[in-house]
């Protein structure tokens, strides 16, 4: 299974907390996650990766404006594995005045 997420877009210098959101399809089968990995390009810093029964969070930093596929593989307690690419769109943030 593979799943295609977007997250909201983050600045540059922001570090901020992503979640992926797992319930729906492990609540059908009373699985939940045993690990999760998450692999990022290189202009992405990933600052913190952990998770509980059915939900991710993906902590990340940096980037250069642009968009990023941010992929995240969990494995159950059953060993099915699922792998699910985030978009996550970089801009700098222009406040008005």
């Amino acid at each position: 299974m593979t799943t295609k997420l977007k997250w909201d877009p983050k600045d540059p210098q922001d570090i901020a907390d992503y979640w992926v959101t797992c319930a729906t399809f492990l609540q059908e089968s009373g699985e939940t996650i045993t690990t999760a990995d998450v692999t990022v390009p290189d202009d992405i810093e990933l600052i913190l990766t952990d998770w509980s029964d059915t939900e991710v969070r993906v902590r990340l930093g940096g980037g250069v404006a642009g968009k990023y596929d941010i992929v995240v593989v969990i494995d159950t307690t059953s060993g099915e594995r699922f792998r699910m690419k985030a978009i996550l769109t970089v801009a700098d943030r222009v406040i008005k005045q």
